[in-house]
């Protein structure tokens, strides 16, 4: 059975989400934690290579990484969503806050009756331009 996963990107200062990711497998934190974090700064190095790090946000990062997502076989692993998929084991949230550019990941295994608990995986960092 896959491991589905949501990631809920959110603007600094926002209650909900700016845009959702959806992932069908893999959404362990072992896994997707690093390849959010590693998908995170190669969005931030493309915003940086066009001079654009002011666009750090909720739907151009979504974006970003869905474009870094296809470049292994041309179809991305993530891919956009409108609402939560009801069949997923992990929500993750990326909070994203600029001057400076910053993110903070969390996961939440979902399980039982009201399908929250508490953090299972976390970090944090600032991003620069090189």
């Amino acid at each position: 059975m896959s491991t589905r996963c949501n990631i809920e990107l959110y603007n600094e200062n926002d209650y909900s989400p700016g845009a959702m990711l959806y992932h069908h497998d893999n959404g362990f934190p072992e896994w997707m934690g690093p390849e959010l974090e590693r998908s995170l700064k190669a969005a931030y190095g493309v915003l940086c290579i066009g001079y654009q790090s002011y666009w750090w946000d909720a739907e151009r990062v979504a974006a970003l990484i869905i474009a870094e997502s296809a470049k292994i076989n041309g179809v991305p692993k993530f891919q956009p969503c409108m609402r939560r998929h009801g069949d997923i084991a992990y929500l993750w949230e990326i909070h994203l806050a600029q001057d400076p550019a910053k993110y903070e990941i969390t996961a939440r295994h979902l399980v039982g009756k009201n399908r929250r608990r508490g953090p299972e995986w976390t970090a944090e960092s600032e991003v620069k331009c090189e």
